[in-house]
């Protein structure tokens, strides 16, 4: 029987899931929902994202997409940079297999070749449920072949989200925890902190109405402060929920 995930916004519908995918429940959605409109509403979002994206400061800003080259299609050094600015130590067998020629550097590439570097979130259900399927198949390649840090599923969100900005949202335990309201992670209990569920997650997140206003209006107080943010809404709510999931902890 097929599945479907939701969009936020109803007029959109909904799309197909791949075989074997369950959709994410109402209660997660609605939990998902409510964190991230407080963690955009709050009277400190706006200064957190000043903090976050001030060029004088100590946080990416928007230097984890900036870093060039930044070629669609493969894993440069300046990747591997890129990732160190959110807090990711890079093993040197990863850096390794990505850079030097390997299988796993092959599968890499095929993997991003068939993945548009232009295709949004907000717009998944277009492709098919077949991108899904390559979008976990990358995810998985980069956390189960790699090897590293027991946080390599966090490596590998992050790696995701740099390649294909406008696809991928950036995961890690606390910005799961955020949108699971601060349940402790386990990733077969249909919660977040599993790609299947984030996926959908954040889908639903990125297409609601309240979401894309709210994302609108603080990057419009940033904009008026003279201070440079992500283009990509994706991006935007990223640091949004973990600069909130941060003072949370």
């Amino acid at each position: 029987m097929t599945e479907y995930g939701l969009y936020g916004d109803d007029g959109r519908g909904d799309y197909e899931l791949p075989g074997g995918w369950l959709a994410v429940g109402d209660d997660v959605h609605t939990t998902a929902l409510d964190n991230t409109l407080e963690a955009l509403s709050a009277e400190a979002a706006p200064d957190r994202l000043r903090r976050y994206y001030d060029r004088e400061g100590h946080y990416a800003g928007t230097l984890f997409l900036d870093v060039q080259p930044n070629f669609p299609n493969t894993i440069e050094p300046s990747d591997l940079y890129a990732l160190t600015t959110l807090s990711i130590d890079v093993d040197p067998l990863q850096g390794r297999l990505l850079l030097d020629s390997s299988s796993q550097q092959r599968q890499v590439r095929r993997l991003l070749r068939s993945i548009p570097d232009d295709l949004p979130l907000t717009d998944i259900g277009s492709a098919g449920a077949e991108m899904l399927i390559r979008m976990e198949e990358l995810h998985s390649l980069l956390r189960t072949s790699l090897g590293g840090s027991s946080n390599r599923w966090v490596f590998a969100s992050k790696l995701c989200a740099r390649k294909r900005a406008c696809l991928f949202p950036v995961r890690d335990n606390l910005v799961c925890e955020l949108l699971g309201g601060w349940e402790k992670l386990s990733p077969g209990n249909g919660r977040p902190g599993n790609f299947r569920v984030d996926i959908q997650v954040y889908a639903f997140l990125v297409t609601h109405p309240e979401v894309r206003s709210l994302l609108a209006a603080r990057r419009g107080e940033l904009h008026e402060s003279g201070i440079e943010v992500d283009l990509e809404d994706l991006r935007l709510l990223d640091a949004c929920l973990w600069m909130a999931a941060k003072a949370a902890r």
